[in-house]
Order: C-alpha cells, then structure tokens, then sequence
C-alpha cells in the first residue's frame, strides 16, 4: 500500500512558525503561520509522521518488532499480520486473507491510500509470486544500477 501525501498527516507538537507563502500574504507580511501539521522539507516531518503511524498502529493492537522499529504484528487467534512500514510503502502480509483485508480497511479510513496489490517490487527487490512459492530476486536493482553507470 502507498500512504499519499505521508508527511502531511503528522501532528507537530513543538511550535513551529514559517514566513506566510507566496501568494497567500495577508495585510502585514511580517505576520507568520504557526504550524499544526507537518509540511514537506520541514526537519520535524518524517518523525511526526512515524509517531502518528505508530499511535495508529498500537491502538488497533499491533506490537512493535524490538529490533526492528520498522516491522510491527498482530495476532487474531491463531491468525498472524506482518506489517512493514518504509517512508510512504506499507508492506501487509499474513496467514489470513480476511485480517488483512480489515486491517487495509482501517488503514484506508486513517490515511488516503491506494492499495497497490499483490506485492512485485520493494526496496530493490523483486518478488515473484506463482503456485509453486514465491521467489526473491534483485536482477532488476542490478540491471538499473549498471544503465546507471552505462555499463551495460
């Protein structure tokens, strides 16, 4: 799943001020915008959006991973969802197709997202899904890396 507009959901609690922006100048331009949310390019951005996610997630009773801050799960009876977060991409997996399924919905109704399907590629990795198992491969990170270079 792909979180639109990720950092622009993060509550700030610190006050932060920025100078009026173009084309929005009210009266007095020395007069400046107190920010509530987060905004793009603001340092403060992606920890505000991590801890609103990470609120989200505890109260809908998912359990953050101790070595990892970015893998969080949950148990419905004998039912196990895997969730992994990086920025915007939400990586959701588990044992049943129905907890999964509830667990996008309550996402969905959160944050605007699109559900982006079956998983084909993540962080450099492709996955290819088939009847017999699912395999994992980095041939086209390698390909990219090497047109990057002109090394192909």
């Amino acid at each position: 799943m792909d979180v639109k507009s990720t950092f622009l959901h993060g509550d700030l609690h610190e006050e932060i001020y920025m100078e009026q922006p173009p084309g929005f100048i009210q009266t007095d331009s020395s007069l400046v915008c107190r920010l509530k949310k987060s905004l793009y390019g603001l340092k403060q951005a992606p920890q505000a959006w991590y801890a609103k996610m990470y609120s989200f997630l505890l109260n809908t009773i998912f359990f953050g991973c101790h070595s990892n801050n970015t893998i969080y799960t949950k148990k419905v009876g004998k039912s196990l969802i895997i969730l992994a977060l990086y920025v915007d991409d939400i990586l959701l997996t588990g044992s049943d197709p129905n907890h999964i399924n509830h667990v996008k919905s309550s996402l969905k109704k959160q944050f605007e997202m699109t559900d982006l399907g079956h998983l084909h590629y993540f962080l450099g990795l492709q996955v290819l899904q088939s009847k017999e198992g699912i395999s994992l491969s980095q041939s086209k990170y390698a390909c990219d890396l090497l047109c990057q270079f002109h090394m192909e």
